[in-house]
């Protein structure tokens, strides 16, 4: 089992991963710019102009600041939504409303008080953008959010009852792959939580009590012959 803040992370990446890859994308195709230059365009927001004259480094700086927004709103979503249910419980309503937040955020806020251009204002970039921020940023950190979420309320105490679980069909499975292959004794405490045991799995062999069960004794059973 992954810890949470591995699919937080996850969640980032994935969102960082698909805005990139869009807006890399949009203006290839719009006026032939290569991902370099866009990748600079996130780098003036901290080092101005001069990111453009700044080759690869400028260009690397910009995409792991882009990355490093990116996970940010996923940390930030999960943060939240650690104390708001609601956020995690329902992330397809919740999700693409966060992804249109930021945007607003960064276009009119952000950007505005950075060192970088004010951004384009073509209609098609803009009403793609949103639709991208929506449900290819927001809605990842959401879904991310969530498996997190599902992650962390895996309670210690339910460790054994899983690995125990785990067992009995690893069992079965190498019974049928393998009849005899299995011959051990376990505790009839195993099958507790099996509703109807397969009744080939419980054979007792020998004899079935150890000691006297009204003072700890132990039932055992044998898996085959």
């Amino acid at each position: 089992m992954k810890r949470p803040w591995f699919y937080v992370l996850l969640g980032g990446l994935v969102a960082g991963t698909f805005d990139i890859t869009y807006a890399s994308i949009f203006w290839y195709l719009k006026r032939a710019v290569l991902p370099t230059r866009v990748f600079q365009s996130v780098a003036s927001g901290l080092v101005g102009d001069g990111s453009f004259t700044g080759g690869w480094r400028t260009a690397l700086l910009g995409l792991m600041l882009h990355y490093f927004i990116a996970i940010s709103m996923a940390i930030t979503y999960y943060l939240v939504a650690r104390r708001w249910s609601e956020l995690w419980q329902k992330p397809w309503t919740y999700g693409p409303l966060y992804g249109v937040l930021p945007y607003r955020i960064m276009n009119y806020i952000v950007v505005p008080l950075s060192a970088a251009n004010p951004g384009s204002r073509n209609l098609v970039w803009v009403v793609l953008s949103i639709i991208v921020h929506a449900f290819l940023i927001g809605t990842p950190c959401a879904l991310f959010a969530r498996r997190a979420m599902v992650a962390s309320r895996l309670r210690v105490e339910q460790v054994p009852e899983l690995l125990a679980a785990i067992g009995s069909r690893i069992g079965v499975l190498a019974q049928e792959l393998h009849p005899g292959l299995l011959n051990a004794r376990i505790p009839l405490g195993c099958f507790d939580e099996i509703e109807e045991p397969d009744e080939r799995l419980i054979e007792p062999i020998g004899e079935c009590l150890v000691g006297d069960p009204a003072v700890g004794g132990e039932r055992l059973v044998g898996l085959g012959e």
